[in-house]
């Protein structure tokens, strides 16, 4: 079944708290907040816990996003009421009473925190959709097909309510979860549950991307939404977007991220989870398609899906190391390597980097070198050649699928609103952005 799942964040002060030295936060969530003896009460239903579970990547309470952003704010936890199969309101499957997992009823349940962080599916929160900030939201992003337990969404209604009311961007990640749970089936029937990282593709496969896609694909071209399809993976799903239209007037569009430009399934067996993505690397084939379609326009942008994980989240089996990598630091190289091969013009490069997803998001004087433009500039040496190594990379993750690759360019110096952020390998900490404003 096809599901959506939308991000909310609530801060509210709550006017008995007394002075704390951490600001507490409460969580009123779906699936993916849950974890075994992390809840209030105990008896609610989870999707997460510390033993072995076909269907979810998280085995320890500190790979949850709720525990990692605590941990990261200094915060700490107040109350943590979610509920795996959480709805919004008190009716569920077949219209049963679902009050005790409803959003309405554990509302008040939370005590009285700093902070609420509500995090869930919903198939009622056009209102909210609507009050949005234009100028300030670009778009909203839907991931369709997430594995998020039996968490209720109306496929139908709110999909065609999102797209058909929205009036904005609507960007996805596109994999098509019942395909992704048969073949997770079917292989581990065949192999057992301790599947190597070669079989990352086989179920993140070609179809479950392509079917997801196509129905987004319809969906929008029915309802006349704009649609943009977030890291392409295939060949297949680029006959579903087409380059007879400047990106000014397409409806449909379309980015493929850097390691689906550079990698290919082959690559498994050297570089193991290091390349895990989602959706998954894919064929050399798919690859070539995938480089063409940036040069002929099918393909819009270029961009990373940075996910920098830590090492030792990346460790395990196909079905339980976490999916992602670091990408940002080396994202800009990667693509002039490739066009120092030949793959790309230098041009085509910051056309798909920098112009274009600065037109697609439709972003406030960003994106060119123009009068009246703020001065986001980099600086490239065309002629450094440097090896990717633990004491050069500067993600806090400490890794990167590229060490002990030698690329040909470097960046000498990076420039946020005229200021230098970085230079000779040195970051400016005290340089900060600007918020981002949408035309």
């Amino acid at each position: 079944m096809r599901k959506i799942i939308l991000f909310a964040l609530l801060i509210a002060a709550c006017i008995s708290c007394t002075a704390q030295s951490k600001k507490s936060v409460s969580i009123l969530g779906d699936s993916y907040s849950t974890f075994q003896g992390y809840l209030q009460p105990s008896t609610n239903y989870v999707w997460y816990n510390a033993g072995k579970h076909d269907n979810t990547d998280v085995t320890k309470v500190q790979q949850t996003w709720w525990h990692q952003l605590i941990s990261s704010k200094g915060l700490r936890l107040c109350v943590n009421n979610s509920f795996s199969g959480a709805t919004i309101c008190n009716t569920g499957y077949n219209k049963e009473d679902y009050s005790d997992r409803s959003f309405c009823t554990r509302l008040w349940n939370l005590g009285c925190p700093d902070i609420i962080f509500i995090f869930g599916g919903t198939n009622d929160n056009m209102d909210e959709i609507r009050k949005l900030d234009r100028s300030r939201v670009p778009g909203l992003k839907l991931f369709l097909g997430s594995s998020t337990g039996n968490m209720l969404v109306d496929k139908k209604d709110s999909l065609e309510r999102i797209f058909g009311e929205a009036g904005m961007l609507i960007a996805i990640h596109a994999e098509k979860e019942e395909v992704i749970r048969r073949n997770i089936q079917y292989y581990t029937n065949l192999h057992g549950e301790d599947l190597d990282i070669s079989f990352h593709s086989k179920i993140r496969s070609e179809e479950a991307c392509y079917q997801c896609s196509a129905e987004a694909v319809e969906l929008a071209t029915r309802l006349d939404s704009r649609l943009h399809i977030l890291h392409l993976s295939t060949e297949k799903e680029l006959s579903l977007l087409s380059n007879h239209l400047p990106l000014s007037e397409k409806k449909i569009t379309g980015e493929v991220c850097v390691h689906h430009l550079w990698f290919h399934d082959g690559d498994y067996a050297q570089f193991g989870n290091r390349i895990k993505w989602n959706p998954s690397i894919k064929t050399i084939e798919d690859r070539a398609a995938l480089r063409e379609a940036v040069n002929n326009n099918t393909i819009d942008i270029v961009a990373t899906d940075h996910a920098p994980h830590l090492p030792e989240e990346k460790q395990g089996s196909c079905l339980k190391a976490a999916s992602g990598g670091p990408l940002i630091q080396h994202s800009l190289i990667t693509m002039l390597e490739l066009a120092m091969e030949g793959r790309f013009t230098y041009e085509k490069v910051v056309e798909k980097m920098a112009h274009m997803p600065a037109e697609l998001f439709r972003i406030d004087r960003r994106g060119y070198i123009r009068p009246g433009y703020y001065a986001d500039i980099v600086l490239i040496d065309p002629e450094q050649t440097w090896t990717v190594s633990k004491e050069n990379i500067l993600y806090k993750c400490g890794w990167s699928p590229f060490e002990g690759y030698t690329f040909h360019h470097g960046v000498w110096k990076t420039f946020v609103n005229g200021e230098l952020a970085y230079g000779d390998g040195v970051v400016n900490d005290a340089v900060r952005g600007k918020e981002v404003r949408y035309l």
